[in-house]
């Protein structure tokens, strides 16, 4: 894997991500950074795995983001959609802070699944459904790639066009993440 088209498109970003992460959890920089990696693997894997979900009969209502956003005939408001798609992207995500209390462990923090799951949701909501990507658009036509995040669909060999993506703009969805975070996180005052 060539590593300088990462670096040129995508290093402020994932630098930006890295220093809300450490800041947020007041931690460990290496252990904020590990959790964000195991973050972005998280919800990697369970979009994968999503998309592997039965998507006829009774059993696909037990899989909104296929049923409903990755419909090309939308019978629903986009608004309703979206909602519902938001509210699937925040689960993809916090899933990882039951997977952990289920199992006992708390490898990553709080703040940093939370911190990543306002800065996905929002990324695929706003920049990728409202705004639109050519990244996202192919992910439509093609349910087996582009699952995101961009880097891991390049190490996992599904990045459907092999172009890295430039993830610049999701710098202001960064910051406006961790801001939320942080609010949530004085509001429901966990610790980590």
């Amino acid at each position: 894997m060539d590593l300088l088209p990462l670096l040129r498109t995508n290093l402020l970003t994932m630098l930006v991500l890295m220093a809300f992460s450490i800041l947020l959890t007041n931690g460990s920089p290496w252990g904020s950074a590990f959790g964000l990696l195991i973050a972005y693997g998280w919800v990697y894997a369970v979009h994968r795995c999503i998309h592997l979900l039965p998507t006829a009969g009774p059993l696909s209502y037990l899989n909104p983001h296929v049923l409903f956003h990755h419909r090309h005939d939308k019978d629903l408001p986009r608004w309703l959609e979206l909602a519902i798609e938001t509210a699937n992207d925040l689960w993809m995500n916090l899933s990882l802070l039951v997977v952990q209390w289920l199992l006992g462990v708390s490898l990553v923090p709080t703040s940093v699944v939370v911190f990543h799951a306002i800065a996905y949701t929002s990324v695929h909501i706003i920049n990728y459904s409202l705004v639109g990507s050519p990244t996202h658009t192919h992910h439509h036509r093609h349910m087996t790639t582009n699952y995101g995040p961009d880097t891991l669909d390049h190490l996992f060999g599904t990045s459907k066009d092999g172009v890295w993506e430039d993830l610049t703009p999701i710098t202001l969805n960064a910051c406006g993440a961790a801001i939320a975070t942080l609010g949530v996180k004085q509001m429901v005052g966990w610790k980590d």
